[in-house]
């Protein structure tokens, strides 16, 4: 039974994402990798017991508000990039590739369009594109021998 020699499945390999308290936990075990709930109940401002559900994985509103506070930006960003798999900056940049790569669409289109107008503008000047269509001056005339 080779498949079950592992007593668990690491975090990364599971079949679901991380939530926001597994990855604030993974965060503070990174950062005070000895005694990381006493340091995280020191440093946030919580209770020993609430930084000992931290480290579960378990984490409230209320507590991750705390963990902000304290921690600022970098923890908000840790948290964006655990969660997302990319850092705000690689999400800046795939925006802007994306934003340039409509722009570039969009400028090919207008080009298309300004070479069709010329074409039908051509078409309309050409004598022999009329066909046996009537002149332009003499459209009403039908309208007013009716009258």
């Amino acid at each position: 039974m080779t498949h079950l020699t592992e007593a668990f499945v690491p975090l990364r390999r599971q079949l679901f994402d991380l939530s926001m308290g597994e990855a604030l936990a993974d965060l503070a075990r990174q950062k005070y990798p000895r005694d990381t709930a006493k340091h995280i109940a020191r440093a946030w401002g919580i209770d020993a017991s609430t930084a000992a559900n931290v480290i579960k994985g378990h984490a409230s509103e209320r507590t991750l508000t705390k963990a902000i506070k304290a921690e600022g930006w970098s923890l908000l960003a840790c948290l964006g990039a655990a969660l997302t798999g990319e850092t705000y900056s690689q999400f800046e940049e795939r925006q802007l590739q994306q934003i340039i790569k409509r722009a570039a669409d969009a400028s090919q289109k207008l080009v298309q369009l300004r070479t069709r107008r010329k074409a039908m503008a051509s078409q309309s000047l050409d004598p022999d594109a009329l066909g046996d269509r009537r002149p332009a001056d003499d459209l009403g005339a039908r309208d007013r021998r009716r009258r």
